[in-house]
């Protein structure tokens, strides 16, 4: 799991403002925690719930999943864009599309519930229309 620090550098570095190896500023990372905290409790609101809670320090473990940080940093990169002044790439908007899509398969499947079907008959498997058996 990463750091709320480092989910923010990412998405900068995603639109270009962090070089590579470049920490994110307390001013940045400050800004960018309230739009982070802003973000996950508007999705919390649509039931896009990935276990995330309002954070208040750049230094502790972001409250998601592994496998949705690609996700949350893309689109982190592109709710910052305009603040930095810098439309973001068509390979940052990719990422952010891709992770976000991510997220929502996970959460569909991990919701559906496995259908009964017990009631189809028994024996040899075959359920017969004409008995319902």
């Amino acid at each position: 799991m990463s750091t709320n620090a480092e989910i923010i550098g990412d998405a900068l570095g995603l639109l270009n403002v962090l070089a590579e190896g470049e920490s994110v500023s307390a001013e940045q990372g400050a800004h960018a925690l309230r739009v982070l905290n802003q973000m996950l409790a508007a999705w919390a609101a649509d039931d896009i719930a990935i276990g995330y809670f309002a954070q208040s320090d750049t230094g502790d473990t972001c409250p998601i999943p592994d496998w949705a940080e690609e996700g949350v940093g893309g689109k982190l990169a592109l709710a910052l864009a305009a603040h930095y002044r810098t439309p973001p790439s068509p390979f940052a908007i990719a990422v952010a599309d891709e992770g976000y899509s991510l997220i929502l398969r996970t959460l569909m499947n991990q919701r559906q519930v496995g259908a009964d079907l017990s009631h189809l008959g028994s024996g040899n498997g075959r359920y017969d229309i004409l008995t319902d058996a």
